[in-house]
């Protein structure tokens, strides 16, 4: 696949690969995806990682397309965890990832290995409606809750993680 197409004496540049890291419904994954097809996103979703059981994004994997990973976070536990994701990342060539709506901590492994190339996602702003327990629908109606007329989603580099996974 290629992105754009370069000048007549250029080489078309290949589209970057991102893998999707979620735990949730799925609606950052579905968007990825849409605005890769139309051109609007210029990447493409190679990837999708679950580590929690019955997460409801791995249903869009496979009508999507996108190549599903699930590593069973309890059962594995977060080093043998840490170490399957990079390597998996490394092995799909991902250029970016995209933590969406992913609730485990990113192993030490992981954060070298992909530095400077994973971002979160956050449906409202920070550190307003984020902490301990704030993720899904639960964020939408603190927002709500609170009356706040407008709002606004998060993306953020994540360099490295110091709190206690959630």
């Amino acid at each position: 696949m290629t992105c754009d197409p370069a000048g007549m004496d250029q080489e078309p540049r290949r589209c970057a690969r991102i893998a999707v890291l979620a735990s949730g419904a799925g609606s950052t994954l579905r968007h990825l995806v849409d605005n890769s097809r139309t051109g609007q996103l210029p990447a493409e979703i190679t990837l999708l990682i679950t580590t929690k059981a019955g997460a409801p994004v791995a249903q869009h994997a496979g009508p999507t397309g996108v190549e599903h990973l699930f590593l069973d976070g309890t059962e594995l536990g977060p080093d043998v965890v840490d170490d399957a994701i990079c390597q998996a990342l490394i092995h799909h060539e991902i250029d970016l990832v995209v933590l969406a709506g992913y609730r485990r901590k990113i192993g030490p492994r992981t954060l070298a290995a992909f530095a400077g190339r994973i971002i979160n996602t956050h449906p409202a702003a920070l550190p307003t409606f984020g902490g301990p327990g704030m993720y899904g629908e639960r964020v939408h109606q603190a927002v709500l809750t609170a009356g706040v007329r407008r709002s606004a989603a998060t993306v953020h580099l994540i360099e490295r993680i110091t709190t206690p996974a959630r």
